[in-house]
């Protein structure tokens, strides 16, 4: 008996260390599958390995390997792969993207091919670096290329993405059901057009973006309404606005007033019965690029002619670049601030405008006029009378207005007034205030001439008043693409001439009715880039900046710490369009020559 019960013993401590000795192979297998595998002579090792960094992710590219049914990748912080961050299932095809990267760090990645059948087979592991990129410090713009007082909106930033599918005026798909949402959204066009209002659009939801550059084709055109803006944190870019006639409406294309931090970049606006374009009374603003031109002279308005451009203004508001022609007045007619014509006081303030690198052309009634109560730089800008424009306000660059009932006294704004051309007067675009400002009754150069700039403060280097005219005729407008009103009006500027007059006063080159010059031109549409995800960025584009194409990353960081990606998308189809360089000769300083 005493045999037997050694015997068992025995014979239960062999089968105690066999299976131990089975258990730790097996373990010691399965904590480092790739370290025991061996590599076979029947595979190859992946070759001609390419990787493509950006930010926070990083593209690879391999070689197919003959008989090989997929691989494995490794990523990790070491060449000797201890740290190992991602270790992937079998990949099928040979590109494989790493996401969630930091910024400008060296990672290693290797790369081995696979077979299973019949038996498993395993290449030699193939090893290469990468850094991912880092980013210069970027200011929090708009966009690249924004300036001013509204350049630091961020309208629909980090916010859904929303495509306007059709140019019906309301209903799903229709820019008005895109505007009328609310929360962040950047709005984005998959067609072109004409969009014929059937009542004024109202931008009520601020936090918004609308990228007219994103149209397929020739762009879009909005008619036969007003568009009101009224909210907040909105940003419009490459849209045309032009109203007409045919619903006989009395209003602007566009306008805007008791708001804050918006900007206007690229836009076309025309054939207004008020004003092409009114913005004051906002704060922190920018028009930027923009070509208002024809607006109706003797059309439907109660006050007979009133072929007008627009009443600018704004507490801290810039208008750079733009371009005016063809208007019978108020081009513009700065509004003042705090006035009784206006409203009277408001918690906007008085006007703190920055007109800048603007051009002028065929005005008759007036050039820039009003600023009761303001404070203006009217700078470097150029002024070319045209085949309307009488001969007594051929060199006028402003008339000075006094308000006699004005909520702050005097009652006149005051001006820095410098750098102005004047196309064919040498003497007043070298001294600008010798024969170039008009002064109402009241007032004179002593009372409204300011010696130093209101704030901003430029560096020295900034564009002339000719390079600015250069500029604005060949970018300004929804100049994405031109259509055929605005590249008509840009070489009637640059020859001096005109095509068209009005059918009713017979004025040269200002206009009445929109049939004067033969209407709407027709704005086609094209396909649309495909768009497997449908965040509205291309699939071909974000294949070449490294991105998923299959999975929605609109909102993501991956190519700039500022931008969204599809921000980054949209801002790289226009610029050309732009002088970033210019940013950094502004100097925006709080508080300066405030009197």
């Amino acid at each position: 008996m005493m045999n037997f019960v050694r015997l068992y013993h025995a014979v239960k401590v062999v089968m105690l260390l066999g299976a131990t000795v089975l258990l730790f192979v097996y373990c010691s297998k399965s904590a480092n599958t790739s370290d025991v595998e061996p590599p076979t002579e029947e595979l190859t090792a992946p070759q001609g390995i390419q990787v493509e960094p950006n930010i926070s992710s990083a593209l690879v590219k391999w070689n197919v390997v003959s008989g090989a049914e997929g691989y494995r990748l490794e990523l990790s912080l070491n060449n000797s792969f201890t740290e190992i961050i991602t270790s992937t299932s079998m990949v099928t095809n040979t590109t494989y993207t790493f996401d969630n990267l930091s910024q400008q760090t060296k990672y290693y990645v290797r790369i081995r091919a696979i077979k299973s059948k019949p038996t498993n087979q395993y290449s030699s592991w193939t090893v290469t670096d990468f850094m991912t990129n880092g980013l210069p410090q970027e200011e929090e713009l708009a966009f690249p290329g924004a300036l001013g007082f509204g350049k630091m909106t961020s309208g629909g930033r980090g916010g859904k993405v929303i495509k306007v599918t059709n140019l019906n005026d309301s209903g799903p798909g229709s820019l008005r059901d895109a505007i009328n949402q609310s929360g962040k959204r950047i709005v984005i066009f998959e067609i072109s057009g004409n969009i014929k209002l059937q009542s004024r659009l109202v931008i009520r939801n601020g936090d918004l973006t609308i990228a007219g550059q994103s149209a397929p084709g020739d762009g879009i055109c909005i008619q036969n309404y007003e568009v009101y803006l009224d909210a907040d944190n909105v940003i419009i870019r490459y849209l045309r606005f032009r109203l007409g006639d045919e619903t006989q409406q009395e209003t602007d294309a566009i306008w805007g007033r008791y708001r804050q931090n918006i900007i206007i970049d690229h836009c076309s606006m025309s054939w207004s019965i008020d004003e092409c374009a009114s913005f004051y009374a906002n704060k922190n603003f920018t028009m930027q690029y923009c070509l208002l031109a024809e607006s109706l002279n003797k059309s439907f308005h109660e006050k007979d002619d009133h072929g007008y451009g627009g009443i600018w203004g704004g507490h801290k508001a810039s208008f750079y670049f733009n371009l005016l022609a063809h208007h019978n007045s108020r081009n513009p007619r700065f509004d003042g601030g705090n006035r009784p014509g206006t409203g009277g006081l408001s918690s906007v303030g008085k006007d703190v405008v920055d007109f800048r690198f603007n051009v002028l052309y065929n005005w008759r009634g007036n050039s820039i006029y009003g600023g009761e109560n303001g404070e203006y730089n009217i700078l470097n800008n150029y002024f070319k009378a045209g085949p309307a424009t009488p001969d007594n306000k051929k060199n006028r660059i402003l008339e000075v207005s006094k308000e006699n009932g004005a909520a702050y006294a005097p009652g006149y704004g005051r001006f820095f007034v410098e750098g102005n051309y004047v196309f064919e007067n040498t003497s007043i675009s070298q001294q600008n205030w010798s024969g170039g400002i008009v002064f109402s009754s009241g007032t004179n150069q002593s009372l409204v001439q300011a010696l130093q700039p209101f704030e901003p403060i430029w560096a020295a280097e900034q564009p002339t008043a000719e390079q600015a005219y250069q500029t604005v005729l060949e970018k300004s407008g929804a100049s994405y693409k031109r259509d055929a009103v605005d590249s008509r009006i840009v070489d009637e500027v640059r020859n001096g001439t005109y095509i068209y007059k009005g059918s009713k006063t017979g004025f040269l080159g200002i206009i009445d009715s929109q049939t004067d010059v033969g209407g709407w031109p027709i704005l086609n549409t094209q396909t649309v880039l495909l768009d497997t995800d449908g965040d509205g960025m291309p699939d071909d584009w974000e294949k070449s900046k490294g991105l998923d194409h299959t999975k929605p990353n609109a909102d993501g960081r991956d190519l700039s710490l500022v931008y969204d990606n599809i921000e980054v998308y949209l801002n790289s189809l226009v610029g050309h369009l732009y002088n970033p360089e210019i940013n950094s000769s502004i100097l925006f300083t709080v508080g300066i020559n405030h009197g």
